[in-house]
Parts: structure tokens; sequence; C-alpha cells
């Protein structure tokens, strides 16, 4: 996704009022090429040439197109492992039943390993700074980033996955119902209605549903359990390189008035009439 499109995603919502949605967004933009990011939870605490976890720029960020500063994801150390975990709210007492998260992804380089992985989910809310969702307890479903770009999905009734071209950046939804009872309607990718059963979550790449499935128990239990997401490797797992950029996080439980969806959809139809020409141009 464009950096300006995003930037202007944030800045509407912030200033819009009553319409405060987003609870979490970062594209790198404030934090330094070469360090590590600032996160909840980031490891490892030193990077070495095996495993890291930094802030990149222009070219080395596919993740970005290309552009501006995104975040590198490196794991091919066999007793080491990266994380970049985030929490989205500010308490346990804040944490949500609906959300949705929107990242930028690319399968940075191949390194010729075919089963190590990086592992996307989200959890509870946590203040600590370790990794917390690298724990299959702590996690309510998976997306995985394999080491031979592999896409993979899984929740409690199986799996799917999808296959990614090295250095190409792609677009992820996850769409998050952890209501135990209420059904959930949000706007796809594409632009389509859809009916998100309890309990449930849907993810998409670049706009094609990969995977819709029931989130894992015990967790779900109760409502309100969105609260922490993030990426982490494993000790054992080698091979993997990926950059990701433009985080969002945004409330679905929080519905704006309708005078607000025809500000909102116009403000966003300008914007991906900009980055269309722009793509078209290069």
């Amino acid at each position: 996704m464009n950096k300006m499109l995003l930037t202007l995603i944030a800045a509407f919502s912030v200033s819009s009022g009553s319409y405060a949605q987003v609870l979490f967004s970062e594209n790198f933009e404030l934090q330094t090429p070469g360090d590590q990011p600032t996160g909840t939870a980031v490891r490892p605490n030193t990077n070495t040439a095996d495993v890291f976890a930094t802030v990149v720029t222009g070219a080395t960020n596919k993740a970005g197109g290309g552009v501006g500063n995104g975040l590198q994801l490196y794991d091919n150390d066999g007793s080491s492992a990266f994380s970049f975990e985030n929490n989205f709210v500010g308490s346990t007492a804040e944490q949500k039943s609906a959300v949705h998260i929107y990242y930028d992804l690319a399968w940075q380089s191949d390194l010729g390993v075919s089963n190590g992985y990086g592992r996307f989910s989200t959890g509870l809310y946590n203040e600590s700074t370790n990794a917390t969702l690298n724990d299959n307890d702590n996690i309510l479903y998976e997306v995985r980033w394999y080491s031979d770009g592999r896409f993979y999905v899984r929740g409690t009734g199986g799996n799917s996955s999808v296959s990614m071209i090295e250095g190409q950046g792609y677009t992820v939804d996850i769409f998050i119902n952890d209501d135990d009872v209420n059904s959930l309607s949000y706007t796809e990718p594409g632009g389509g209605t859809v009916v998100l059963a309890a309990n449930s979550f849907s993810v998409y790449l670049d706009s094609a549903l990969v995977r819709t499935d029931l989130l894992y128990t015990p967790l779900s239990a109760g409502n309100n359990n969105l609260g922490r997401m993030g990426v982490d490797s494993f000790g054992s797992h080698v091979g993997i390189d990926y950059t990701v950029d433009n985080f969002i996080v945004t409330d679905l439980s929080v519905v704006p008035e309708p005078a607000m969806y025809s500000a909102m959809f116009s403000f966003l139809a300008l914007g991906i009439i900009v980055l269309r020409r722009k793509r078209s141009l290069a």
C-alpha cells in the first residue's frame, strides 16, 4: 500500500473525532534505518548477520514497493529467533472482540530452505516485553511466512496456502470476530460485504481470500480477547527472510455514522486513484 495513502487514512481516522477507529499504525517512517525497530517485544536483543530485526529503507524495503522505510525480519540461525510484537490496546480492559489487521509483506529472498517459517498471529494484550505469541496457547490462528515463500493460513478446521513470488510486495488483510455469539459483517478488500461467523477469522492476500476458519480454542472463549499482534520465528527454523510495512489495526466494533461513510469513501477513492496512476507510470 502506498505510504501516502496509508498516512491519509490514519490522519482522517484521527481527525474525524467520533470516528476513532484506528487502534494502531506503524509505517516505520519515524524509525532509523539500520536500527532495531521500536515495538512491544523485539528480538534478538542484538542483531547478528544470521538473525536480525532491522529497519530498512528504499530498494531493500520490498514490502513497501521500494519506497520509504520498512522492517526486515531475517532468521538463518538454528538456535536464535526474531520477534516483532505490538499491543494495539493499552490494557486488558481495552481488548477488542473484532478487528481488521492490514500490512504489506514481501518474501525478500530465497535462502534455499523449505520448512522454516515465521508465524504471524493475534492474542491477548500482555504488558511483557518478551515474545508471547510464540506460544501455541496464546494465539487465535496462524499465518505462516514460510522460508520457501508459501503464505500459509491455519485455523481450527485445517489450512490453506498460496505461493508468493520472491521480491514482490503483497497486501495482507485479516478480519477477526472473537464474539462468541454474534456474527460480523465487513467489507472485504474486493468491495463485497461478507458475514463472518462468531469466533471466526478470514485472511486475504492481495484481496484474494486464502482461508476462512474458526479461531483456536480455548483462548477464543469469551469476548474481547484481541489485544496483541505480531510475528515470531523459532529457534530451530532457518531460511526466513521477509520485509513487512504499513501495519494498521482498526476496531471493527466502531461503526461510523452514515455521513462519515460518504466522506471516508470519497477520501479513499482519491487516494486509490493517485496510487493507480503512480503504478501505471512505473
